[in-house]
C-alpha cells in the first residue's frame, strides 16, 4: 500500500490574528482537490511524492472516527452506481445524484478504563442493540436528500465544481451543510463508521460552540439570492438556528416564570418547563422497549429497561444543570459569528 504524507504550511489570518492552515477544514478539502488535479499554488509543503492523478473519490473521516472493514469500498460501489452518479447543471449545483454520501455514524460503546463518567452517562444508554440509530433521516426519505456532517466519501470533480468560487474567504466556519447542499448529500446507511463520544463536558461544550458559531455565519447565505442553494438548504440552515436558541429560550422563560409569576404558578410554570425537556426524551424511546426481542429472557429485558431509564434520567439532570452554561456559550457563539 501506499502513503502520503501532505501537510499544509501555516499562513498569517489577519482576521483571526494566528498563524493556521488557509480556511481550515474547508481550505484543506478545496486545496486538496486543487492538488489532485495538478494545479499548482496549493499551501502544501513538498513532502515527497504526491498522490497520483485520476483519483475520483476521497474519503474524509475525523481523527476519532473509526473506520470498520470494507467500508471504504461499500461507499465507492455506491458512489459509482449509475443511479447515485451525481448529474450537475450549468453553475456546478448537483440536482441529480450525489456527490456525497455519508455512512451512518454511530458512537463508540463506553468500556475499558477509557472511558469518563460523561460518556458512560450520555453515550451508554443504546439498550439491547447499540445499531439502531440514525437508520433512517427525514430529508433523505422524503426527499432524496440527506445532511452532510463531514464524514463520508465524495466525487472530487462533482464536489468541486458544486462549491467552486461560491463561499468568501474569511466567512464560514460551518461548511459541511453548505457542502452537502450544493453537492446534494445522501445519507447510506446501511454503511456506518463509528465515532468517539467526547470525554468531557467541557470538550463537547466546546465542540458544540463551535458549531453553534458555524451554524450563524450562515445567515448571509440564507438570505442571499443566487447562490444555488434550494428552499431545502436554507430550511436546514434556518432549523440549524432555532436549534441554538432552544436552551436560551429554555433559561430565558425560567428567569421570566420566577421573575414575574407569583410562588406556587412560577413553580408549576418550571415544573411545566422541565416536563417540556423531559419530553425530548421520552419521545426518543422506542416501544419495541415494551416487549423482549426474542431469545430475551423478561428479567435480562427489564433490568436493561431499567438501566436505560436510570440513564435517561441522568442525562435530563445534567441538561438541567448545564442549561444555564449552554445558554451562555450557545448566545457568545451567536454574539462571535
Amino acid at each position: 500500500r501506499r502513503f502520503f504524507l501532505l501537510h499544509r504550511r501555516r499562513l498569517w489570518n489577519p482576521s483571526e490574528g494566528a498563524w493556521m492552515g488557509w480556511e481550515r477544514k474547508r481550505g484543506k478539502l478545496t486545496e486538496l482537490n486543487k492538488l489532485l488535479r495538478g494545479h499548482a499554488g496549493t499551501s502544501f509543503v513538498p513532502t515527497g511524492p504526491t498522490p497520483p492523478e485520476g483519483i475520483r473519490y476521497v474519503v474524509t473521516l475525523d481523527s476519532d472516527t473509526r473506520l470498520p472493514r470494507d467500508t471504504v469500498s461499500a461507499l465507492a460501489g455506491k458512489m459509482a452506481h449509475p443511479v447515485n452518479r451525481p448529474v450537475a447543471r450549468a453553475d456546478g449545483v448537483v440536482i441529480r445524484g450525489h456527490a456525497i454520501m455519508q455512512p451512518r455514524v454511530t458512537p463508540s460503546l463506553t468500556t475499558g478504563a477509557e472511558a469518563s463518567v460523561f460518556q458512560r452517562i450520555f453515550s451508554a444508554n443504546r439498550g439491547l442493540d447499540p445499531y439502531v440509530f440514525t437508520v433512517s433521516d427525514l430529508y433523505q426519505d422524503l426527499l432524496g436528500e440527506g445532511s452532510f456532517t463531514g464524514k463520508g466519501i465524495y466525487d472530487v470533480d462533482a464536489f468541486e465544481a458544486a462549491i467552486d468560487d461560491r463561499l468568501a474567504e474569511n466567512a464560514i466556519l460551518s461548511h459541511d451543510l453548505l457542502e452537502g447542499s450544493l453537492a446534494r448529500a445522501a445519507l447510506v446507511t446501511d454503511v456506518e463508521v463509528v465515532e468517539d463520544f467526547p470525554i468531557r463536558y467541557a470538550t463537547g461544550a466546546s465542540r458544540q460552540h463551535r458549531w453553534t458559531r458555524g451554524d450563524w455565519q450562515l445567515l448571509p447565505m440564507i438570505v442571499a439570492p443566487g447562490n444555488g442553494l434550494s428552499g431545502l438548504a436554507r430550511f436546514k440552515m434556518i432549523d440549524n438556528l432555532r436549534r441554538a436558541l432552544v436552551t436560551p429560550a429554555w433559561v430565558g422563560a425560567s428567569i421570566a416564570g420566577w421573575l414575574l409569576l407569583p410562588g406556587e404558578w412560577a413553580l408549576g410554570w418550571q415544573a411545566a418547563l422541565i416536563g417540556l425537556a423531559a419530553l425530548v426524551h421520552i419521545l426518543q424511546v422506542d416501544l419495541r422497549i415494551f416487549s423482549p426481542q426474542y431469545g430475551v429472557s423478561w428479567d435480562y429485558h427489564l433490568r436493561h429497561v431499567l438501566r436505560d431509564a436510570a440513564a435517561y434520567v441522568t442525562q435530563l439532570g445534567l441538561r438541567l444543570a448545564t442549561a444555564a452554561h449552554r445558554a451562555w456559550a450557545s448566545l457568545d457563539a451567536i454574539s462571535r459569528t
